[in-house]
């Protein structure tokens, strides 16, 4: 795109451009971006003066990263309960648990070697 030097970005936008702080939280500001098909965000001081952009690329990384830590903290819980359950000698539903962590954790390689 291509302006005279004078001319304001608010001339040139068309419609409202969400815009994002740069505190706030990297999760949110990827969904927001992927619920609003938006390949760039601007990140803006409270004045409103323009100090970056987060990209898609970066949103879809954050949140393949957030993915990734959910799962892992869902491996975590489902394996301590398979060893509170093992302790209670509930062993067929310690198995059933060992074969959902088994699966999480598969499913968790894929996330990491993916990403």
């Amino acid at each position: 795109m291509l302006a005279a030097p004078d001319v304001e970005v608010g001339e040139l936008a068309t419609g409202d451009v969400p815009a994002v702080s740069a505190t706030d939280d990297q999760e949110h500001v990827a969904r927001l971006m992927k619920s609003a098909d938006l390949m760039v965000v601007p990140v803006v001081e409270e004045d409103g003066r323009l100090v970056g952009i987060v990209t898609f690329d970066d949103a879809m990384e954050v949140l393949e990263f957030e993915e990734g830590e959910d799962l892992a903290r869902l491996v975590m819980s489902l394996e301590e309960e398979m060893h509170e359950a093992a302790k209670d000698l509930r062993f067929e539903y310690a198995a059933r648990l060992r074969d959902e962590v088994n699966e999480l954790k598969r499913e968790l390689r894929e996330v990491a070697e993916a990403g």
